[in-house]
């Protein structure tokens, strides 16, 4: 934060950024293209996402968040070694949330060891059985993209094969066959 050289903190500055997605597209050609478009939107990080909804002044439907219902965040977590502090001891911990601005919020933490995710949801939309399954599903697509990252976003997994089976199972009870090569939302067109 520009002038405050004594602020010790996880600042988040959102910056609002749109990103295009084909289906046919290798998942590698569009995470290039997202960190080209993001790292082009630090060219106007002093404009925010809140700039951005005081200027468009969308409908405020209660209970709900205007326009941007979901945020992600993601955090390196250094090792003691990496951080050259002398004399200085460093622990990461997750402060208790209150309130959270978004109906669903993500934070991602790198480590040597691993990729940790948290999750905070508005409870009056979402419960969690339903974040839990969303996150299972992340799981799969983070695993699909690891193993072959040249793989068009149309075919990365994002059900396990027990969960193929299960909804297929559930579908048969009501005579119905569920053709597990389509993406989810091809299912309701």
């Amino acid at each position: 934060v520009a002038g405050q050289n004594d602020l010790v903190g996880h600042c988040v500055n959102l910056i609002p950024f749109s990103i295009g997605i084909k289906d046919s597209q290798p998942f590698i050609d569009f995470l290039k293209n997202v960190q080209s478009s993001l790292f082009e939107s630090y060219d106007h990080q002093e404009y925010t996402l809140i700039d951005l909804l005081k200027e468009m002044q969308p409908p405020i439907q209660s209970a709900k968040i205007p326009f941007a219902p979901i945020g992600l965040t993601s955090v390196k977590r250094y090792e003691q070694e990496e951080l050259h502090c002398d004399g200085l001891t460093v622990d990461y911990f997750a402060n208790k949330k209150c309130y959270e601005s978004f109906e669903i919020y993500f934070n991602a933490v790198e480590s040597k060891e691993s990729l940790e995710f948290t999750c905070h949801f508005n409870t009056a939309i979402f419960n969690k059985e339903t974040v839990q399954c969303w996150l299972n599903e992340l799981e799969v697509l983070l695993r699909g993209i690891a193993s072959n990252p040249e793989t068009p976003v149309s075919d990365l997994p994002f059900l396990t094969e027990e969960d193929k089976k299960l909804i297929n199972i559930k579908l048969e009870n009501k005579g119905k066959e569920i053709e597990t090569s389509l993406c989810i939302h091809h299912l309701f067109e």
